[in-house]
């Protein structure tokens, strides 16, 4: 879900000044600034980012048929969609959670 959001601070533009972008950066930095030196953003963007997180998508379900399989697996074209439909409902779950957030925050008087 970091990885995520920091694709989305990205996307967005997010004010990276602020402590909560911040944290997300500094979180992630180990991994995606490495990745980042390799692999080039396509306009605002970041590839090394979103490939990361499909990545880590892809060896979660790797991971769990190992689990299941009692160590054998044969890799498969599925665990790749299977990665990128795993992407798509984390970024969704995600939306919703923000957007959520955002709406019982905007009920709260912000001290003006």
């Amino acid at each position: 879900m970091v990885v995520i959001l920091r694709i989305w601070l990205q996307a967005a533009r997010a004010d990276f000044y602020n402590p909560f972008s911040q944290f997300i950066v500094k979180a992630t930095q180990p991994v995606i600034g490495p990745l980042r030196r390799v692999i080039p953003s396509i306009g605002n963007i970041d590839l090394a980012t979103v490939l990361f997180a499909y990545v880590l998508c892809v060896l979660k379900f790797v991971a769990l048929i190992l689990i299941a399989s009692n160590g054998s697996v044969s890799f498969s074209v599925d665990f790749l969609f299977l990665g990128l439909l795993s992407l798509l409902k984390a970024a969704g779950g995600l939306l919703f959670w923000v957007l959520l957030i955002r709406a019982i925050l905007s009920w709260v008087s912000q001290g003006r």
